[in-house]
């Protein structure tokens, strides 16, 4: 008996496990078309550029940037989120103009380089003093 009463148990819990979320979206890198970056900065202070970045549909929305800095050169990335299932998405360029902060702790020259997926979109030099 009690061994019927585990194996019952255990096809129970096998059965009723909770199946994985899922969230409906999925993760890719929006394009940059514009950059705007002052030519100066000050020490301890973030160097703020304002981007536009777009997505080829209205469904396309901005996430977030990635940000790899290695000293004063920072490789930056557009990521936007869409959704997984189809929908009746507007055939138009979505755009949106946000910001992306680079931290600068030490004077020099830093360099602010724009992807899209691999390619280098530009480069924006900032005096850090």
């Amino acid at each position: 008996m009690k061994t019927v009463y585990f194996l019952l148990l255990t096809l129970f819990n096998l059965l009723a496990c909770d199946k994985p979320i899922q969230s409906g979206i999925r993760f890719t890198e929006l394009s940059i078309v514009q950059t705007n970056t002052p030519l100066t900065g000050t020490i301890n202070q973030n160097i703020v550029s304002t981007i536009r970045v777009s997505g080829p549909d209205l469904c396309y929305r901005f996430a977030y940037f990635t940000v790899n800095q290695q000293k004063l050169l920072a490789d930056i990335h557009a990521i936007g989120s869409y959704p997984t299932e189809p929908m009746g998405c507007a055939q138009a360029i979505y755009n949106k103009d946000t910001t992306v902060s680079v931290p600068a702790t030490t004077a020099g020259k830093y360099v602010l380089r724009f992807y899209n997926g691999s390619q280098l979109f530009k480069s924006d030099t900032v005096q850090v003093n």
